[in-house]
């Protein structure tokens, strides 16, 4: 894999300015020409007109940006699919526009982005939400009006209502994977750390069981919180518990703070993260042999993740990471559910829902829906090895019991 380095945003300056006015503001989502114009320079897309045309096409996007790196990781993967589209001729001789609104992952803002999305008729499908509570808190304003295709991984969301999809699997299906994956590496006695949120006790939540179910077993389970940076007394009952593997379910803020503590405590149990983790996290010596799972792998060689990985390297001067293919796969599926289901609403969606085969191949792979959720395995486990971050096993490739 290449350099994990990212390169300095060449509009800091206006992030700094629209953070600002954004704060003052209160987001009210009723938003102004120059709101929009500002929103799109803060994610790299090209700002967009304000007056309404039949030549174009509308989608939405829902924007994290002011907290997280794969919240402008995201933005650029939909940039990269919609300006591939337009190059290619748009839809139908049609141009291709993105209304770009932000929920910061928070469910009361993400009902705002909803109705505003629903409200103007332009917008014939939504990309996002990024966080499961703010995707579960909007899926009953899109119900019944507009598509939203979310990277969220909620089991929650499975079945939540027929205009929601999502190209990131269940992490009820996710924690099956993973109990397989546990077996077949011989990681028999496990240590659970989760926090303590829709996510993390959703994933655990599958997991065990399915852990139980095939002969393993749960020495400790903890919930702590995104906030949580002393370890100290869970490494201390590992050390008495002496578990195979310590299964550590958190995003990338909490991941650094127990890398440290485990090293301090010299943990020698296998330390398996959450799909949050970034690559980042390899360029820390205490990294070194830690794994974790992803959609998304570095070495995946079909030809359209090696496009879209070479694309986006050769335009932003960075590798990729699971945030950005998935929202560059959610866009497709969307432009693909237009050509399919026309320039309607009730098109997209019923492009989207059918189940007869696959409707686009993305960086991700084949993608398709049952019940909203995408179909089939994606990705695997990924490894760290003296600061390469690579490829370890694909999902599909452990032993079916």
């Amino acid at each position: 894999m290449a350099s994990c380095a990212r390169l300095p945003l060449r509009h800091s300056q206006q992030c700094v300015s629209v953070r600002s006015s954004l704060a003052n503001s209160r987001v009210r989502f009723h938003v102004r020409c120059s709101r929009i114009t500002a929103l799109a320079v803060l994610a790299g897309v090209a700002p967009i007109a304000c007056t309404k045309s039949t030549d174009t096409i509308w989608i939405g996007a829902v924007a994290m940006l002011d907290s997280t790196d794969s919240g402008e990781d995201s933005m650029r993967g939909i940039r990269l699919a919609v300006d591939a589209a337009n190059r290619a001729g748009g839809i139908d001789g049609r141009h291709i526009q993105v209304r770009i609104l932000r929920d910061s992952g928070r469910g009361e803002l993400a009902v705002r982005v909803a109705r505003d999305f629903v409200a103007d008729d332009r917008i014939l499908a939504v990309v996002g939400h990024e966080f499961s509570s703010a995707m579960i808190a909007a899926a009953p304003v899109y119900d019944g009006s507009l598509a939203a295709v979310a990277t969220a991984s909620s089991p929650q969301l499975s079945g939540i209502s027929p205009w929601v999809f999502r190209v990131i699997p269940s992490d009820g299906k996710l924690g099956v994977e993973e109990a397989r994956l546990f077996m077949a590496k011989g990681w028999r006695r496990v240590a659970l750390l989760y926090v303590n949120d829709g996510y993390g006790r959703g994933l655990a939540g599958a997991f065990i069981p399915a852990f139980r179910s095939r002969g393993g077993t749960i020495v400790s389970r903890n919930p702590i919180t995104d906030s949580t940076t002393d370890f100290n007394v869970y490494l201390r009952e590992f050390a008495a518990s002496r578990p195979d593997a310590v299964f550590v379910i958190c995003g990338e803020k909490t991941a650094m703070p127990f890398l440290r503590a485990a090293a301090a405590h010299q943990l020698r149990a296998q330390i398996v993260g959450g799909d949050g983790w970034r690559s980042t996290l390899a360029l820390d010596p205490r990294s070194n042999g830690i794994v974790w799972p992803s959609v998304f792998l570095p070495s995946d060689t079909q030809s359209i993740a090696v496009h879209f990985r070479r694309t986006f390297a050769s335009r932003f001067g960075y590798e990729p990471e699971a945030p950005a293919a998935l929202t560059y796969d959610g866009t497709l599926a969307i432009l693909e559910a237009i050509r399919r289901g026309g320039a309607t609403r009730r098109g997209v969606r019923a492009a989207l829902a059918d189940t007869s085969g696959v409707i686009v191949t993305g960086a991700t792979g084949p993608i398709s829906f049952r019940r909203g959720d995408r179909v089939g395995s994606v990705g695997g486990l990924m490894r760290v090895t003296n600061g390469v971050l690579t490829a370890d096993v694909r999902w599909n490739d452990l032993p079916t019991p």
